[in-house]
């Protein structure tokens, strides 16, 4: 008789230890999916930030120099960004709508030149500021207008991944344009 309760025991402990490792395979389980859930579920920088609008077609005005080049137009279309950089990125060929730049951690072969193109009396130099709308972070860089006034050559260093606001000012002129910042162009 003390066999059988012996292995009476026995099989109740075994079944105990198999649904505690049933319940714990599932708990670890449920872990995993909530996570791949939630890495799948997290929006992108480039998905969230509403970039500004990348022309693809030259617009009126437009000097040979810059013609086929993609470009941006500033809130109340006081400057033209002209985003030299394009072409040295896949976005060349992918065509996206919105525009979108590297930043300085990225490791590309190219630099973030951008063409500040004055559609009105501008001064002779501009201040960009950049400020990271969905966090924190922020830059300023001055340049002076080219040979002949009202454009502006220059490189938009933005420092780290995010949705960032690039404000231009010259003189009384004032613009700014919304670019969505990645490691990985």
């Amino acid at each position: 008789m003390s066999r059988r309760v012996d292995l009476h025991c026995i099989c109740k402990r075994m079944a105990v230890m198999k649904r505690s490792q049933l319940v714990a395979l599932v708990v670890a389980s449920t872990s995993v999916v909530t996570l791949a859930i939630a890495q799948v579920a997290q929006p992108r920088a480039a998905d969230t930030c509403r970039a500004s609008a990348v022309q693809y077609r030259a617009a009126k005005q437009t000097s040979r120099g810059v013609s086929g080049v993609p470009w941006v137009a500033s809130t109340n279309s006081a400057f033209r960004g002209y985003l030299f950089y394009w072409g040295g990125t896949r976005w060349s060929r992918t065509h996206p709508k919105r525009v979108r730049i590297f930043t300085t951690h990225a490791h590309v072969n190219v630099h973030p030149k951008v063409l500040w193109v004055a559609l009105r009396r501008a001064a002779s130099a501009v201040t960009i500021r950049g400020t990271r709308l969905d966090g924190q972070g922020s830059f300023v860089a001055h340049y002076p207008a080219a040979i002949g006034g009202g454009q502006f050559p220059s490189y938009v260093s933005i420092p780290a991944e995010g949705c960032w606001r690039v404000s231009l000012r010259s003189g009384s002129l004032r613009g700014a344009v919304t670019f969505s910042a990645t490691n990985t162009p």
